[in-house]
């Protein structure tokens, strides 16, 4: 069966051969995939590139936060350390100090 087939189209190949393909169609179809190609590649390189400069941004944004916060922590820290107490001016005051704490505490602790 095969060979029938074989044999019909060696001898009407010249029938079968009536189309080619058109190279002008061919090539303006290629042209025009390959500039929607690059079209897209620019669009994700603009999506690439606002995505990137976002990032820097917030980055930088952090960084300043982070530093802000360890400069204002930095002032405070010094600020209360260099506060000076009543006890720490005179022991009476620091006795008395300390008493009036654990009166407050006692009468807390009573009556809870």
């Amino acid at each position: 069966m095969s060979t029938n087939t074989e044999k019909y189209l060696k001898d009407n190949r010249h029938l079968l051969d009536v189309e080619h393909p058109d190279d002008d169609a061919i090539w303006s179809k290629i042209q025009e995939r390959d500039i929607e190609a690059q079209q897209e590649s620019q669009k994700k390189k603009v999506i690439f590139l606002v995505s990137r400069t976002f990032r820097r941004i917030a980055a930088s944004v952090i960084i300043l936060l982070a530093l802000s916060y360890i400069a204002i922590d930095l002032t405070v820290g010094i600020s209360i350390r260099n506060e000076n107490y009543l006890s720490q001016l005179s022991t009476e005051y620091g006795k008395n100090r300390a008493e009036h704490f654990n009166a407050r505490r006692y009468c807390h602790n009573r009556y809870r």
